[in-house]
């Protein structure tokens, strides 16, 4: 059978077509364009797109390739989702049904921004939420910036991770760190936040001479290939019962509703729990960071000296934006191996997440007690040896 006649059977063509035939020598012999293939020319700093464990495909970027496989970062995620992939089907300690190699940009995901219009509804970070835990609000794009152009001061929106830029191997200075722009496109959009009006005075938005005048964060510019922002309800549901052209976001309630957590297992910083984690209730604190402390049974002593770190500035940001990573020591005997840190990390984050108007303390009570077991109990303790310890830890 030649070409034509497969074509015209196989794909319903009748047209000439044109085609590139690959011929090698034989059945073991490597392609022509073998080297052409994303798994034999992917490296750090490539944008493509990868498939996380549950089977979703997502718009990533590859942060270390290794012979056993890629690490790559989900775009518009958090870092703590990161995962290794592997480079095909049959290699690497990951290969399940689920984790597959990555693929070519916009080949399993679509490029939603091209689609993008005034009056478009997307998805935007919330201007006050944490880095490690990001909270996502819808948004109304109102106006878009010139085209392939960071011309518009970004002001007013959520902090970002960084990552390292590229610089020349024979640069003088090491590469700055900057927020993730997808193939370093610089579009940008003005967009309006309703659920951020609380944010801003109302005689701020009184004096506000156009609609599209900036008012951070309730109207602010966005990068649009950045971080910041995602394609609707990436992280957030879709509204039910209501039609998919009007689906908006659904304002938080503020009337508290006590979540309960099932089991809690981070393999990534060893801390792992085993009972159901109570005590968290959603709610909109009446100011940042203003939350109350479950009491686990005679932790009045444990409340009291976290109440007071999490209001430290300086420690709060070096913990909330992940900076604590770069000092752990894992192998100091003496230590926890990082259990305490990334505890107080995720401690932290869920206290400035404005999620909630009470946290829970257990998961980092649980990891205190693991470093130091006589804190593993309910007993009374002294406020003053449990702080040296954690500082310790």
């Amino acid at each position: 059978m030649s070409i034509f006649d497969w074509c015209r059977e196989q794909l319903y063509l009748d047209e000439d077509v044109e085609c590139i035939v690959e011929v090698r020598g034989n059945v073991t012999g490597v392609w022509p364009r073998a080297d052409f293939e994303l798994v034999n020319r992917i490296s750090v700093g490539d944008f493509v797109d990868a498939r996380d464990s549950t089977g979703k495909w997502y718009e990533s970027f590859v942060r270390e390739v290794t012979p056993d496989g890629v690490k790559v970062h989900f775009i518009g995620w958090s870092s703590r989702w990161d995962l290794t992939l592997p480079l095909d089907h049959s290699k690497g300690p990951n290969a399940t049904k689920f984790l597959e190699p990555p693929q070519p940009l916009w080949t399993q995901t679509t490029n939603w921004r091209t689609r993008m219009d005034i009056g478009s509804t997307v998805e935007v970070r919330e201007a006050s939420s944490s880095i490690r835990k990001p909270k996502w609000l819808f948004g109304k794009i109102i106006a878009f910036g010139e085209d392939d152009s960071l011309s518009n001061p970004i002001h007013g929106g959520a902090d970002l991770e960084l990552f390292e830029s590229d610089a020349p191997e024979n640069a003088p200075n090491p590469p700055k760190k900057l927020p993730l722009l997808l193939l370093k496109r610089k579009d940008q959009v003005l967009l309006q936040v309703e659920e951020e009006k609380y944010n801003v005075s109302s005689s701020v938005l009184a004096l506000a001479s156009s609609e599209k005048a900036v008012i951070p964060p309730f109207r602010r510019w966005v990068n649009l290939y950045g971080e910041e922002i995602c394609k609707p309800h990436t992280h957030r549901k879709r509204v039910p019962g209501v039609n998919s052209s009007e689906n908006k976001a659904v304002k938080p309630s503020k009337n508290p509703a006590m979540l309960q957590y099932g089991h809690v297992n981070d393999a990534s910083s060893g801390v792992i729990a085993t009972s159901s984690n109570r005590g968290f209730v959603r709610g909109v604190p009446v100011a940042p960071g203003c939350v109350g402390l479950t009491n686990l049974g005679n932790t009045c002593y444990l409340n009291t000296i976290l109440q007071c770190l999490i209001h430290c500035p300086i420690l709060i940001r070096y913990f909330i934006r992940n900076e604590f990573l770069a000092d752990l020591n894992k192998e100091n005997p003496l230590g926890s191996q990082g259990r305490v840190a990334h505890a107080f990390a995720e401690f932290s984050a869920d206290v400035w997440s404005n999620d909630y108007t009470t946290v829970s303390p257990k998961l980092l009570k649980h990891a205190i007690g693991l470093f130091a077991p006589q804190f593993f109990n309910s007993h009374q303790h002294d406020a003053q040896e449990l702080c040296a310890v954690l500082l310790d830890g």
